[in-house]
């Protein structure tokens, strides 16, 4: 980006900051915009305040689980897509399906944490670990 624009881009950002600081949801939702096309860290801390001020806003407490999920925090993941469910009974299935993948995704994380605590070599997500390689 040359100069220009990138000062234009950082003094858009930072009007959102503050407007969001003082109370501004649209800019948090500007900033949640923003941070989830960069995959940026500051994604979850926004989701967090922005969530606690629209709590009724589902869209925004799925994404919420979402980032929850990528902290590997299922619990808390889990307990926000129950939420949801219970409070919007229409979107239960969908619901359901988020937390039967949740489940899967905690399954493979717990599994993969007992084989590098075994001290297993690299893990294939495809597969069990090679334990005759591991002892050669």
């Amino acid at each position: 980006m040359a100069g220009g624009a990138a000062d234009g881009y950082d003094s858009a950002l930072a009007r959102w900051r503050f407007a969001f600081e003082h109370g501004d949801n649209g800019a948090g939702y500007l900033l949640v915009a923003h941070h989830a096309r960069l995959a940026s860290h500051q994604l979850h801390d926004v989701l967090v305040e922005l969530y606690k001020r629209v709590p009724t806003d589902d869209s925004l407490g799925i994404e919420l689980a979402r980032s929850y999920r990528r902290q590997k925090d299922f619990k808390r993941a889990r307990q926000q897509l129950e939420a949801i469910a219970k409070r919007s009974p229409a979107r239960e299935k969908e619901i359901g399906e988020l937390i039967a993948q949740l489940d899967d995704e905690k399954a493979r994380a717990e599994q993969e944490a007992r084989w590098e605590e075994e001290g297993v070599a690299t893990h294939r997500r495809r597969g069990s670990p090679d334990i005759v390689g591991a002892k050669r």
